[in-house]
């Protein structure tokens, strides 16, 4: 997948991704550096080449202003903020530019790692668990709040402007050259517009994926929050810690229902420990009473040992009521308004009790 965009659309990452003949179109004259591997995308102001770096031995993409454009002083200024803007975001989540300089002819050009993955839109339309989707949103959320105490905003953010790498990083693209104080250039407008992303991993990006009555309330709380007309977190920061909250919050409750999934097992496993017991006593009962008082040890210690082996059962099943009483108190710990382990223990002290 390709690397970065500025904030307007001028060079889109999934139009980067259209391009897969990399040999296509004239090589270009770069520095002794590099050798040209073909493109990798091309936008209205710029285009993206897969390039070899041949002092760090590995490819990188470096982004080209477009030749006319690179005529036009402020252009090329833009586009020479647009790199120290990007070299100043020191995060996992923000690639790094690793070189800026000009080619032969002039123009000016950056370096990047050659970020490679899937966008965040992608991994929507795949269907992606809700938990996967909000936990790279999370980490989104992280790499704003790192710009923004910088002083510094994205101003476009859109799931095809994160790219998910393969060791699960969430890398955030299409930085643009907003200074704080722009309309679309605040904190809060990208915090606005992280909640328009939360929006489409909860419903979908082109009408409700889910109804409404399938989003946790906690989440809807959290869009409604983040995507109001007066700013419902501070910064992304605190997004990301409500978000972060709620993934935890979930994750305990998912481990609490495993919890009460083993007790069950026990719970079962007891059952018929216990049903296993009462077959044994009462066939020994039987034979016992059939034998008179003055039958050999002999005859009688086949049913004295299906005695001794009902009641070995019997503590077993009471150690696996033991073990799943644990479970359910330790599935509480986790979640202490959990119904099911609330029900699991009604029922295991009602029959203790009988």
């Amino acid at each position: 997948m390709g690397l970065t965009d500025e904030a307007d659309p001028d060079l889109d990452p999934l139009e980067a991704t259209a391009v897969t003949d990399r040999s296509e179109g004239p090589p270009v004259d770069l520095p002794q550096r590099y050798r040209d591997q073909g493109p990798l995308g091309r936008g209205r102001r710029a285009t993206v080449r897969r390039v070899l770096d041949i002092e760090l031995g590995r490819h990188v993409a470096m982004k080209i202003l477009d030749a006319e454009l690179a005529r036009d002083p402020e252009q090329v200024q833009r586009f020479v903020e647009q790199a120290r803007i990007a070299a100043q975001l020191q995060h996992p989540g923000i690639p790094p530019v690793l070189d800026l300089s000009r080619l032969p002819d002039g123009r000016p050009y950056l370096t990047m790692p050659e970020a490679q993955g899937d966008t965040l839109a992608e991994r929507m339309r795949e269907g992606w668990s809700l938990r996967g989707l909000l936990s790279a949103l999370k980490s989104v959320c992280d790499a704003l709040a790192a710009a923004h105490a910088r002083g510094l905003t994205h101003g476009d953010l859109r799931p095809h402007h994160v790219l998910l790498g393969s060791h699960g990083e969430a890398l955030v693209l299409g930085w643009g050259v907003h200074a704080e104080g722009g309309a679309s250039g605040t904190p809060s407008a990208d915090v606005q517009a992280l909640g328009r992303v939360l929006h489409e991993l909860l419903y979908g990006p082109a009408g409700p994926t889910r109804a409404q009555a399938e989003v946790p309330e906690e989440l809807e709380a959290i869009r409604l929050r983040a995507t109001g007309p007066e700013p419902g977190f501070a910064d992304a920061g605190e997004l990301a810690a409500a978000l972060e909250a709620w993934l935890e919050g979930a994750h305990r409750l998912e481990r609490a229902r495993d919890l009460v999934a083993l007790a069950e097992e026990r719970l079962d496993q007891a059952s018929a420990l216990q049903a296993q017991a009462a077959r044994l006593a009462e066939h020994a009962q039987r034979e016992l009473q059939a034998l008179s008082p003055w039958s050999p040890e002999d005859v009688k210690a086949p049913s004295w040992d299906e005695l001794a082996a009902a009641a070995l059962l019997e503590r077993r099943a009471g150690g696996e009521r033991v073990e799943a009483e644990a479970l359910l108190d330790a599935a509480l710990k986790q979640r202490p308004r959990l119904p099911e382990a609330h029900l699991a223990l009604a029922e295991l002290w009602q029959e203790r009790h009988q």
